[in-house]
């Protein structure tokens, strides 16, 4: 179910740590969660040259975001399953790190290991179950 514009607007209002549990219980409850794609997925660099791979937990958020140098494109929806078990691993030996749930304009993240990510989707995964 989309979100309501008072839905997002209240959500943007939280911290980072705020932000970050949202994201780990709406990946949790949705099972997906969103990136930018073109040809491939969205990946910056924060100042200290760190690559990051930005993630949303709704898709009206990553598109909130497809602005500026991430014009043109589009949020994709990524199974949490396929991002614990397949994508965290090959980011990780590439080095890119997950930057969750980017604010728009800004985007400024909450950047996490990926052990305490993965940790933490699957906890609330489980306990779903």
């Amino acid at each position: 179910m989309p979100l309501t514009e008072q839905q997002i607007a209240e959500i943007l209002q939280l911290s980072f740590k705020d932000r970050f549990s949202y994201f780990i219980k709406r990946a949790a409850q949705a099972g997906v969660i969103y990136g930018l794609s073109t040809d491939g997925w969205a990946v910056g660099t924060d100042s200290t040259g760190r690559k990051i791979m930005l993630l949303w937990p709704d898709e009206e958020f990553a598109k909130l975001c497809a602005t500026g140098e991430w014009a043109g494109y589009e949020a994709k929806p990524i199974n949490v399953q396929l991002f614990i078990n397949e994508m965290s691993p090959a980011m990780e030996e590439e080095k890119v790190l997950p930057g969750v749930f980017p604010m728009p304009i800004t985007l400024n993240s909450t950047i996490v290991s990926h052990k305490d990510l993965v940790a933490s989707l699957k906890y609330l995964i489980q306990e779903k179950n």
